[in-house]
């Protein structure tokens, strides 16, 4: 399970919930999955230390240059400081979440749960973004991707806050708890743009002989071009002071330069790994409109949580259309439809609307996704050219709804991140050219997330194979193996007998 995915669960149950108390088993989930990941979190930091420094010793031990001991000892020591600092907090907003006491209490430590959590989110991703950030640059497309889903969200979550009061001052309660919630996230909106912006603002070490990113070039002129940051920051200083109408205004503005952003991006990145995104992040709203399905059937939890993760999901198939008209319009207009399910699904949920009309919309939707699926499957689009697999890499999703970020990719907030093993240095499958092969982890079969003596291992056999006149020279497939071996910390264990 994703570290971060309880943070969509908690925007659920702090934000709209209609009834006047909590529900107890949508606390004890919260908490029991917020809890889980916050033991996870410190696990697996000290399981990807321990193999941080198992790196170092192989480096050193075979007098490599590659990789750079710097950066690994910098993100090594990020990590150790994450399980005092960050997760200890939010273990303890949880505990007082299902501690004894008065229902706004329980609110307030959902809400203080949700802060810190966000914070560790934005650690996490500052801090894999500075260790690899060739690795950051192939994920251009699915992080602008994302912070444009999260932005359209967070518009709708302002707008019902300011239904109640314009001015943020005057909001108490509950409206006071989720206007807490929708302020953290557009300053979290603002903080990972200049992220992207510090990631594509450099050439790293990987890409000195092809020459920069084409996506990341694109992201650096399109950032500048529509003077996303500025906006970022007018949006974030319009939710804190208000009035909150404003604040809407200034949101769609930076909704509106994304859009234009992940435009520039789908003009360069190449078909072939939006069809791999495409599919990832179609797969996986297939999966939540399925399980919201079965919520609405059993009518758990209450109506207006339903109808908020549903327009989530809506949110999330809208960008996704945005892909699949790059590779095929009848792909593209199966997902639109299904948006429009979505949305008759929603205002059934919603006070005044007819609940028995939930179920066949949604199940209408699913139809409509499951048949893009399936076209897309048959390589409508170009989606699936020989020797291009799916791929993508050892990505857990990140649980709040993102679109394929590592998301990416994510869930609707039910604590069911799901992830791939890819094959290929960018997880893209397929075998590598002759001109290639230099350069790129051959493609028969993925790096296991063992331990880091695999990579010792490999490495000696390289070593082996060069003549004694090439045997100080870097070998030119451990940095990719590093690289890719790092990636697979983040996947399941596997199964044991």
């Amino acid at each position: 399970m994703s570290p971060l995915q309880p943070v969509a669960r908690l925007v659920l149950i702090i934000g709209f919930v209609s009834a006047p108390a909590l529900r107890a088993d949508d606390v004890d989930h919260a908490v029991a999955l917020g809890t889980q990941a916050a033991k996870d979190v410190s696990k697996t930091t000290g399981k990807t230390r321990a193999d941080l420094a198992d790196i170092r010793a192989e480096t050193e031990l075979n007098q490599l240059e590659q990789p750079d001991p710097a950066p690994i000892a910098a993100f090594s020591d990020t990590l150790g400081e994450m399980p005092s600092a960050q997760v200890g907090p939010i273990t303890d907003s949880l505990t007082l979440a299902v501690a004894p006491s008065n229902d706004a209490a329980r609110r307030d430590a959902l809400v203080t749960a949700f802060t810190q959590q966000k914070a560790l989110e934005l650690a996490l991703k500052d801090a894999s973004a500075e260790f690899s950030p060739a690795e950051a640059q192939t994920r251009l497309l699915r992080h602008v991707a994302a912070l444009l889903v999260r932005q359209m969200t967070n518009i709708r979550m302002t707008g019902l806050v300011g239904t109640v009061s314009e001015d943020p001052a005057s909001l108490a309660g509950s409206p006071r708890r989720r206007y807490t919630v929708v302020g953290v996230e557009q300053s979290a909106l603002e903080l990972e743009l200049a992220l992207i912006n510090r990631t594509v603002d450099r050439t790293p070490p990987e890409f000195s002989d092809t020459g920069p990113n084409p996506t990341a070039l694109a992201v650096k002129g399109g950032l500048r071009r529509t003077a996303l940051l500025s906006a970022a920051q007018d949006a974030t200083a319009a939710t804190r002071s208000g009035p909150l109408s404003r604040a809407v205004l200034q949101q769609k503005t930076v909704e509106e330069k994304l859009s234009q952003l992940l435009d520039e991006v789908l003009n360069v990145e190449p078909k072939r790994l939006i069809g791999r995104d495409a599919k990832k992040l179609l797969k996986q709203l297939t999966a939540d409109e399925r399980a919201l399905r079965t919520a609405t059937e059993k009518q758990t939890p209450d109506r207006p949580t339903l109808a908020e993760r549903q327009d989530r999901i809506k949110d999330r198939t809208e960008v996704l259309a945005r892909l699949l008209a790059v590779l095929d319009p009848e792909l593209a207009k199966r997902a639109r439809a299904a948006c429009k399910k979505m949305g008759e699904a929603s205002n059934c949920l919603k006070p005044g609307g007819n609940g028995a009309g939930a179920v066949p919309a949604e199940s209408g939707a699913i139809a409509l996704l499951e048949e893009a699926g399936q076209m897309l499957a048959a390589g409508a689009g170009g989606g699936n050219q020989p020797g291009e697999g799916e791929g993508g890499g050892n990505e857990p999703g990140p649980g709040a709804g993102g679109v394929g970020e590592g998301d990416d990719e994510g869930g609707d907030g039910d604590g069911k991140g799901r992830g791939k093993n890819g094959r290929g240095v960018d997880g893209d499958g397929g075998t590598p050219t002759d001109r290639e092969s230099s350069n790129l982890i051959p493609g028969d079969k993925p790096l296991p997330p063992a331990t880091a003596m695999v990579l010792g291992q490999l490495a000696r056999k390289e070593r082996e194979a060069l003549s004694p006149a090439e045997a100080d020279k870097t070998l030119p497939q451990y940095a990719p193996l590093v690289e890719q071996y790092l990636r697979s910390l983040s996947a399941p264990p596997p199964a044991t007998p």
